[in-house]
């Protein structure tokens, strides 16, 4: 019917225009899903954030979001954000969101990849958005799961060098230097350690250690500094746990386990020492944080984050002058070890 024409009955023409002209609709294309890394590592947490942006004219419209937790990850407890319009269950993001014309709402939450992951793995994470009016869209972000090569963990039972000329060496899980064997790190060399322990075992299992029970190497030179640090993009203090020298580690006499020349980030306990006696010499520990949130010093007695701990000590051997970075509480915890300052 052409209401327009229809001039028989001008009130009843109108009437007929106003039902017959098209009903405001919601439009919610111009919504985004975004992740925040475009490439990571096993065992590192990405953040997804949906941005919902309406520019219809449909006012008050009810919009749901769903968005199921992605293969190879896990839901990090209480990420989810806004809590009072999002609930999280059984691997699935769902979201009760009332928006106005050119009203908008933001939804973040974050998941750890798996890292048991061993091979380069394409993550995709899909946001289902129903307007409530009929349309119903697909929004994704994709991550690229990175398994480099040179990757190590578990038992080096057999005298080992790591050589510049391969590195980076990665850690993906607790390594450990077996009794009676050497690991020797040429100068140059940097070591990254993944943030997340895959084989889940030592002093801490959520974190890759470095385990002396035998001999290391680590003798680096001024213009070829030995690192000791995170594999993370977005490093952080407390990504890894740190060396740690136990009791069965062979002593510094004119040789042994020696840190020369090295430098050490991003850790837990940049070196712990356990009635053991390492040289460690012209080594800079920084960017050092405790599970409590707390920096680490050079040295430190009394906190959960360490630049250098030592454990089971009964005398104290005297300390070359470094009061700048010595915390007297910890001066009697140091037992056979030589420090020396960085200069």
């Amino acid at each position: 019917m052409n209401v327009w024409a229809y001039d028989g009955n001008p009130a009843l023409a109108a009437r007929l225009h106003v039902l017959y002209q098209p009903r405001p609709k919601p439009d919610l294309r111009l919504s985004t899903k975004a992740v925040d890394m475009a490439t990571a590592l096993p065992g590192e947490v990405l953040g997804y954030t949906i941005s919902l942006i309406n520019s219809g004219e449909l006012v008050d419209i009810h919009a749901r979001v769903t968005d199921a937790i992605p293969a190879h990850t896990e839901y990090i407890p209480d990420s989810l954000q806004p809590f009072w319009l999002c609930t999280y269950a059984d691997g699935l993001v769902t979201c009760e969101v009332w928006m106005s014309p050119t009203g908008s709402e933001t939804i973040s939450f974050r998941v750890r990849v798996s890292p048991a992951l061993s091979e380069e793995t394409i993550i995709t994470n899909t946001a289902i958005i129903d307007d409530g009016a009929g349309t119903v869209l697909e929004k994704s972000a994709s991550t690229t799961i990175i398994y480099p090569a040179n990757i190590w963990s578990g038992p080096i039972s057999a005298d080992t060098v790591w050589r510049a000329a391969q590195s980076p060496y990665y850690v993906a899980g607790d390594l450990t230097i077996e009794e009676g064997v050497t690991l020797t790190i040429e100068p140059g060399v940097e070591v990254r350690f993944f943030p997340w322990d895959a084989l889940a075992s030592g002093v801490d299992p959520e974190k890759v250690e470095l385990i002396v029970e035998g001999t290391l190497v680590a003798d680096g030179e001024p213009e070829g500094l030995i690192t000791f640090t995170s594999a993370t993009s977005r490093p952080a203090g407390g990504d890894w746990y740190g060396i740690r020298f136990s009791d069965s580690s062979t002593d510094w006499g004119s040789s042994g386990c020696i840190l020369d020349h090295t430098v050490i980030r991003y850790a837990s306990v940049g070196i712990s020492i356990d009635a053991a006696s390492p040289m460690i010499s012209h080594n800079a520990i920084y960017e050092i944080k405790g599970d409590d949130g707390l920096g680490g010093e050079f040295i430190s007695a009394g906190e959960d984050a360490y630049g250098i701990r030592c454990l089971k000590t009964t005398r104290l051997r005297p300390l070359p002058a470094i009061p700048s970075l010595v915390s007297m509480a910890a001066m009697a915890a140091v037992v056979g070890v030589t420090l020396t300052a960085r200069t």
